[in-house]
């Protein structure tokens, strides 16, 4: 039961690498919309035609030249930035680099331009933050010092079903099975504060808690304690919240009402929860679900709804700032979507007749995985300048 909700997009193929040289190849022109999925409003639409943005600058080409003079190259553009044989997956964005998998071998870039350099160690589901790499090794989790060339080993109850750590500033957070507690589904969220070395174990229920993430020294998660094979051994879940450290002890930040369910967590920043909530109505022949992207605030529980609820969903991704990045999928293809968290414009950034998913956003960099060339690559854009007219989701010039 428990692996129906982990997300297909969490953990790629992994194949065999070939050192890729850096790139700004783009997409050729051949790239439709979708019935259905070419609603949203695109600034670089408006202003191809004059092929100036709205401060009147020439509009970046995907030409790698500097057309608007600004000092930065082909904003708006897809960039291709791993061209090898295989699949580049398992990737990590964070202070402007990005890592990711091939096979056993892990490597680091600093975008846009940086060297591919191969770390001398493989690690499996990589969460980076600063000089810091956290992952897991050898049936443990490991933390790197990529500066000082260290390596911290993190104790764990049970080596057994470790599943994928995040790491911010000096927490490191994950969740794992607790085998020998009495049931085969019980996950629970622990936590280690790097800088004192303590471990602290957050969660104590029978039950599935999910997707933790760190905003500071809080944490959210997903779990469903008050939904455990509720209808028909379905599991709803509701988002829970604590603080290291403090004495208030976890708590939900949503209730779960009805025919709602709440999605894993995909963000957590300046005290707001990323998610999707789905409706799916618990009758024998249910119609599709419907669902969208929505912010909880932790402090309030206040939602605020990002999309409209739709069968055609927009499912949440990531969250940096005020961007939002959501993921359309529908018959097999899927597209990039940003959102503005303050005024809900929503923008396509990839268009493709393939599948980009796994959007990942740091600042004004968004980094994702596109299998265009029939293998998982990685792709960035700088989407600094979106907003203004730089934007060709196909990477051609207009």
């Amino acid at each position: 039961m428990l692996l129906t909700f982990l997300r297909r997009r969490l953990l790629l193929p992994l194949a065999i690498i070939a050192l890729p040289a850096c790139s700004g190849e783009v997409a050729p022109a051949d790239a439709g919309h979708r019935d259905g999925a070419s609603d949203e409003t695109s600034i670089a639409d408006a202003v191809a035609d004059g092929g100036a943005d709205v401060l009147g600058r020439t509009r970046e080409r995907c030409n790698r030249v500097d057309d608007d003079g600004d000092g930065k190259i082909d904003e708006g553009c897809p960039i291709r930035i791993t061209t090898d044989p295989g699949d580049d997956v398992d990737a990590d964005l964070q202070g402007g680099r990005v890592v990711w998998n091939n096979a056993r071998v892990t490597y680091i870039r600093t975008l846009p331009s940086g060297a591919i350099e191969r770390l001398p160690f493989f690690c499996a589901a990589p969460s980076l933050w600063g000089a810091r790499l956290a992952c897991i090794g050898d049936g443990e989790y490991l933390v790197y010092d990529l500066a000082a060339f260290t390596r911290t080993r993190v104790d764990t109850t049970d080596s057994a079903g470790l599943l994928w750590p995040r790491l911010h500033g000096d927490i490191l957070a994950w969740t794992q099975y607790m085998v020998g507690e009495g049931n085969s589904e019980n996950t629970e969220v622990w936590a280690r504060d790097l800088a004192t070395g303590q471990t602290v174990r957050v969660t104590n229920d029978a039950a599935i808690s999910l997707s933790a993430r760190v905003d500071g020294r809080a944490l959210a998660w997903s779990d469903d304690r008050r939904g455990h094979h509720a209808i028909f051994f379905a599991h709803q879940f509701d988002v829970f919240t604590t603080t290291l450290g403090a004495a208030q002890p976890e708590r939900a930040v949503t209730n779960r009402a009805g025919d709602l369910q709440i999605g894993s967590v995909m963000g957590f920043e300046r005290g707001r929860v990323l998610v999707t909530d789905s409706y799916q109505p618990w009758i024998a022949a249910p119609p599709p679900a419907r669902c969208q992207p929505v912010f909880y605030d932790v402090a309030t529980g206040a939602r605020t709804e990002l999309s409209p609820l739709d069968e055609r969903c927009d499912e949440a991704a990531a969250l940096s700032g005020n961007r939002v990045a959501v993921l359309f999928d529908r018959l097999g293809v899927s597209d990039i979507f940003l959102i503005d968290a303050s005024t809900h414009q929503r923008r396509r950034v990839t268009n493709y007749p393939r599948r980009s998913e796994r959007p990942l956003l740091d600042g004004d960099l968004l980094v994702w995985s596109d299998d265009r060339n029939d293998n998982w690559d990685l792709y960035m854009m700088d989407v600094s300048d979106i907003e203004v007219g730089d934007l060709s989701p196909e990477g051609v010039t207009p």
